[in-house]
Parts: C-alpha cells; sequence; structure tokens
C-alpha cells in the first residue's frame, strides 16, 4: 500500500505541477548562473526531491528503534533542503518558487497518504458478508 500512495502522489505531483507552471509562466530571476528554458514557478526540483521524504517515512516504518527511522527522515529532509538552497544559489528560482514546489509536492503526497490510511482502514475493517 505505501509503494501504491507514493507512485499515486508522485504521479499527482507531476500533474499539479505542470498544471500550475503553465499556468504561472513565471520569469526566472536574472542573472542565473545556469541555461534554464522553462518558467520559474513552481521550482520542479524542489517539488520532485520531496519524493525522497514520502520514501524515507515508508522506509522508517519497517526499521528498528527511533535512532534509525528518525536518521534516514532527517536525512531526506537534508537532501530536500540542500536541493532547494542550490535552486536560489543559482539565481535559477526565487525562494517562493521552492518553498511552492515543496508545499505543492507534500500537499499531494499528504493527500495520496490520507487516501491510503482510508483505504487500508476500511480493507482492515469490513465485515464479511
Amino acid at each position: 500500500l505505501e509503494a501504491a500512495s507514493i507512485a499515486s502522489g508522485y504521479a499527482l505531483m507531476l500533474l499539479a505541477e505542470q498544471l500550475l507552471r503553465a499556468s504561472e509562466d513565471r520569469e526566472r530571476p536574472p542573472g542565473g548562473l545556469v541555461e534554464t528554458t522553462t518558467s520559474s514557478f513552481p521550482s520542479a526540483h524542489a517539488a520532485h526531491s520531496v519524493v525522497w521524504v514520502a520514501i524515507a517515512v515508508a522506509v522508517a516504518r519497517v526499521l528498528p528503534g527511533w535512532g534509525a527511522r528518525t536518521a534516514v527522515v532527517v536525512a531526506s529532509v537534508a537532501l530536500v533542503v540542500v536541493v532547494c538552497a542550490t535552486r536560489v544559489v543559482l539565481r535559477v528560482h526565487y525562494f517562493s518558487d521552492v518553498v511552492a514546489g515543496v508545499g505543492l509536492s507534500a500537499a499531494c503526497f499528504a493527500a495520496s497518504g490520507i487516501v491510503a490510511l482510508l483505504v487500508g482502514h476500511l480493507r482492515h475493517t469490513a465485515q464479511p458478508g
């Protein structure tokens, strides 16, 4: 169920990110240090990096002990922070672009996770009949 939740959350994030990017069409910051061709808002790199947090949360559920669980999730969050920081430092995104990318992706994975929890609950409480 976790894999289906992550896959559906990722698919939802891809769709939402493309729709938002097409509707907003925000110019990138001036003086970027790398070549870019698409619009700035939201940051796709930031949005895509959140999948590592979703995977870490799923993996943490099966790891023994709080230390290992915490380490996996903290490492994934650190990865997201690094990805977001590089996008701003390279001047290819405004800070609001990366915040929006992370927020959009987190919302998609949260919605998918809620659906998975509901499905799991309904599967385990179904009355024979």
